[in-house]
């Protein structure tokens, strides 16, 4: 009995709140599907992603004008200001943090590519 009225009431209300609004146009009560939930979380991943991979840029642009700022050169090995100590010690710390940044950015750059392939999602641009 009342599984039998909840079942009409359940009808009355489809007949009468939900099938008006898909015939006139008004939004429906409708879940987006799971596909494009999907899409959807992907995408917000892509632009994290996209994000943290423009950082890492404007950190490696920034070492490279520290570097270039206190006259130290990061891909000569042999340079003869090697011998002093400070210079050596702040060259390899430049060098520390300039390696973290590239593989920071070449890791997030693999599951940006990967996300690409496997959802389809690209860079989302503005107009």
């Amino acid at each position: 009995m009342y599984t039998k009225e909840c079942a009409r009431i359940l009808f009355l209300f489809g007949l009468t709140y939900l099938q008006p609004m898909k015939m006139f146009g008004t939004p429906s009560l409708e879940l987006p599907s799971a596909e494009e939930e999907r899409k959807r979380g992907a995408q917000e991943h892509y632009t994290k992603y996209e994000e943290f991979i423009n950082e890492r840029i404007q950190e490696l642009s920034d070492i490279l004008n520290e570097a270039k700022e206190h006259n130290i050169d990061l891909d000569n090995d042999y340079d003869e200001r090697m011998h002093d100590p400070a210079y050596r010690e702040m060259r390899d710390q430049l060098l520390a943090k300039r390696t973290k940044a590239l593989m920071l950015l070449e890791k997030a750059e693999m599951k940006r590519d990967k996300l690409e392939r496997e959802h389809g999602v690209t860079r989302h641009i503005d107009a």
